[in-house]
């Protein structure tokens, strides 16, 4: 037979729109799908090998309550700065500020959520 699985001594078959031969798995509900190029009878498919990573890639550091809180820092003033800007442009936009005053008022805006915070 030009379609049989050797593995689960059962023959491929394909209907319909399938793309390739195949056969169900007993009982699984999974599919033994035939393999597009040749391989050795006595071997199921090899599946895809992952690329080995080195010790020194995987292991990290833990990071300190310290380190968290400098993050945390550097995260706050990030969003302060672009709050800051939106409501400069907000004001632009509304014709309240001239373009070319949307920097500055944005240090304004910046500055006064930093005390407020």
């Amino acid at each position: 037979m030009a379609h049989y699985c050797k593995l689960h001594k059962t023959p491929w078959f394909k209907k319909g729109k399938m793309r390739g031969y195949a056969h169900p798995i007993e009982d699984t509900g999974e599919w033994c799908n035939e393999p597009e190029e040749d391989t050795p009878e006595d071997t199921p498919p090899a599946k895809e090998i992952a690329k080995p990573i080195s010790t020194s890639e995987t292991v990290k550091p833990q990071m300190s309550r310290e380190d968290w809180a400098e993050k945390d820092k550097i995260t706050r003033k990030s969003i302060e700065r672009q709050k800051s800007v939106e409501c400069a442009v907000m004001l632009c936009q509304s014709a309240q500020i001239k373009p070319d005053e949307i920097l500055t008022y944005a240090k304004t805006f910046e500055e006064f959520i930093s005390r407020a915070l």
